[in-house]
Order: structure tokens, then sequence, then C-alpha cells
């Protein structure tokens, strides 16, 4: 973050951050984010949950923990978009604890999937849902053609038994899962758009890491990267 900010970007981060919950210095307004909308640690209840807004406490109203993060990260697209911003959205769906709206788990389970599965894709549908909410932001606003967005997820899924619900479920094929370095484990989904840059429905079979993103992010934006430690990632742009 504190690359982009030192570029005169607007950072902020709504979400998970998993990256340091015990010592003040790891905060997210600690580490070059201007903005945090979310909680410390590595899970959160999605109904009952106490949020840190810029390290003041925010108490639950009830709404569904996936549709306040996309509301804040929507509100702050909002807020900048007539400036350079740099917008990291950590959404936890589908980690646990599974929950998820009534009415969703009920239609994936009505087409025959199990338990453990129908609350899985209904968390990841309202994170779709999410994400098509502020595509569409970028778009209304007039911004969309000038912003890089990446999609990617962190691990392969959680498979197995956790009390007594299986997690079991379609994994592409591939040996093992989260917690394992088998391709179920480490390869996921990632998706950029980038007008005038990618071109439209290009599949590509290429691997990047996560450590690719902010030499690469950087790049695109021509941010020049600090002195100090060599960074582990590369520039994947030529990928792109």
């Amino acid at each position: 973050a504190d690359v982009f900010r030192s570029a005169g970007y607007r950072t902020g981060i709504v979400g998970k951050w998993h990256n340091g919950s015990l010592d003040a210095r790891y905060h997210p307004n600690a580490r070059g984010f201007e903005e945090f909308a979310g909680f410390l640690g590595g899970g959160s209840d999605y109904y009952d949950y106490v949020l840190d807004v810029n390290g003041t406490e925010v108490e639950s109203d009830g709404t569904y923990l996936t549709d306040v993060f996309t509301e804040y990260a929507d509100a702050f697209v909002r807020r900048h978009a007539q400036e350079p911003f740099f917008l990291m959205l950590t959404y936890n769906a589908p980690h646990f604890p599974l929950q998820a709206p009534v009415e969703l788990v009920q239609r994936y389970s009505d087409a025959g999937e199990t338990l453990g599965a129908a609350l899985t894709y209904a968390m990841v549908e309202v994170m779709d849902a999410g994400i098509g909410r502020i595509d569409a932001t970028l778009h209304e606003l007039g911004i969309a053609e000038n912003t890089i967005v990446l999609f990617t997820s962190d691990n392969g899924p959680y498979l197995g038994e956790v009390l007594g619900v299986s997690l079991d479920r379609f994994n592409y094929g591939w040996r093992g899962a989260k917690h394992y370095v088998f391709e179920g484990g480490i390869r996921v989904p990632a998706i950029v758009r980038w007008p005038g840059h990618v071109p439209a429905g290009r599949l590509e079979s290429a691997s990047v890491h996560f450590t690719d993103w902010l030499p690469t992010l950087a790049a695109a934006a021509g941010i020049a990267l600090p002195g100090g430690p060599p960074l582990d990632g590369s520039d994947v742009g030529a990928v792109l």
C-alpha cells in the first residue's frame, strides 16, 4: 500500500486482515492503508461481528458480513472516483464459519448439493454479487476503462468433514486441497480485466504467484518500486 500511497494514490482495504492482530505496528492504518474497514485475525462470524473501522469498533447490526464489505468497498470507490486509488477488497467468504442466507442455501440443496457444498456455494454467490455491484459502480462512474480489476484466491478449497458436515465437492479433478502443496491446494483462479492491455476472453495457462502482483500492478501504474530488500515476485505484465 505504501508504494501506491507514495505515488499519490488513495489506499484502502476492506475485509479480512490476517497480517498481525496483536501489535498496533501491523494494523492496516500503520502499513500504508489510509482507510480500513474489516476485522483483524483469521475469521469472523458473518452475522455477529465487531468491525474495526480505522481503529474504531463498530458492532454488527445483523447485516450479512459479505454484504457489509461490499457496501464499504462501493463507498470507497464512489468517494475516490476522481483520483487514483488502490483498493484491496479481501472478502473472508467462503471461510469458516459456514453461514449464508437461508434462501440461497436452500436453492443449492434443492438442486441436489450436500449441505456443505450448498453453504459454500451460497457464500460464494453473495461474494460474486458484491463484485458485480462494484463493477457496475466502476461503469456507472465512467472509470471502468481506466481501472485494473484483479480477482484471485489465496488457496484451494477445504475438503473433508468439519463439525459433522462434509465439505467434499468438485475441485476440477486436482489432487489435494487447502493445507497441501498439490495443485488442488495451490492452484486458484485469477481473473484480470485491464481494458486496452488484456484481450477479453483469453485463457492464459502460464503460472503466476501472489507475490507477482505488487511489482506487476506497480509497473502497470507507472510507479517505481522503492529500494530495500529485493521482492520475491516479478512483473508479469508480459504474461498479461
